[in-house]
């Protein structure tokens, strides 16, 4: 943002002018509008000569009050107070308090100390058309190689090249994405494989553990009904009443179940997996129904022993 050079005077001040052969008026800086730097604490501070009146507010590039003001303090027609503590502050003789005085001194300054701006500025600007003017002249020349047939045929043979080199690239590329559709087509189809072999591993597996749960409630089934039987019916019992026929030693009774269970077992398992439940059926029969048969079975006997007897 442009640096901007003020000048400010009291009313008051602008009014005794005459009477004090000069007038009192404030040469600052503000990047700002003045009427907002008028506002800071500092002019309302300095406001003892009347309300501000702006005399002048010039846009001054990068110059500032600083350089302004030590040229203001050797100036024959400044006079300027070094115990102030308002440095902004000076005092233009001859001034009639209209601000004329003081305009002209400022306003000469800034045009001497603009000079060398300005001839830096020109200096810049003429660096800056020489190297226009060298882009313009290598522009010329490109147009003119491009004019020439020799280019124009180079041109079209490489653009040829290209071109050609173009096409092959395509055709490489279909290649590769025809290889890559084919691989996909076969990655699915192996995905697909894999995921029915899994699932028929699986019910594989549940069958197995079918058949498994199966065979233990048989086994669980097969071994309490054999303890049951020898629980309930002893051989001492059975050959005491002579309830089986061919006893020597023992009874007959037990082996007979145990080979029956076992052959039942076989061709249960060879006939296919059961689920758990039925397996645990299975069991419970094996466990209850024999004993309640053999119960029954000796029941029938020992009546028969009786009658007899």
């Amino acid at each position: 943002m442009a640096n901007k050079i003020y000048i400010v005077a009291g009313e008051r001040n602008m009014r005794l002018a005459p009477t004090e052969g000069g007038l009192y008026a404030n040469v600052g800086q503000t990047t700002r509008g003045v009427a907002d730097r008028l506002r800071d604490d500092d002019y309302k501070r300095k406001a003892a000569g009347g309300k501000w009146q702006v005399l002048l507010e010039q846009e001054v590039g990068d110059l500032t009050d600083k350089q302004i003001h030590p040229l203001l303090k050797n100036h024959s027609r400044v006079l300027w107070d070094p115990d102030s503590n308002n440095t902004e502050e000076f005092f233009f003789r001859g001034d009639p308090g209209d601000g004329s005085v003081a305009l002209e001194i400022v306003l000469d300054i800034l045009k001497h100390m603009h000079s060398p701006l300005l001839l830096k500025e020109n200096r810049e600007l003429r660096q800056e058309n020489l190297k226009l003017r060298a882009t313009v002249e290598a522009a010329e020349a490109l147009i003119k190689d491009l004019s020439s047939q020799d280019f124009v045929k180079e041109s079209l043979v490489k653009i040829n090249d290209i071109e050609a080199q173009n096409r092959q690239l395509n055709e490489s590329l279909i290649r590769v994405r025809k290889e890559l559709d084919t691989s996909r087509s076969t990655i699915t189809s192996d995905r697909q494989l894999i995921s029915k072999r899994s699932d028929e591993l699986r019910e594989t597996a549940k069958k197995l553990e079918s058949a498994t749960d199966s065979a233990f409630w048989w086994q669980m089934g097969l071994i309490t009904s054999v303890a049951v039987n020898i629980c309930l019916f002893p051989p001492s019992a059975l050959n005491e009443f002579n309830l089986l026929p061919n006893i020597t030693s023992g009874s007959m009774l037990l082996p007979v179940i145990s080979v029956v269970t076992i052959i039942l077992f076989m061709l249960k398992v060879l006939a296919g997996f059961i689920l758990m439940a039925e397996g645990f059926m299975l069991g419970a029969m094996l466990v209850f129904g024999i004993p309640a048969f053999t119960f029954m079975y000796v029941k029938d006997k020992i009546k028969s022993r009786r009658t007899s007897i």
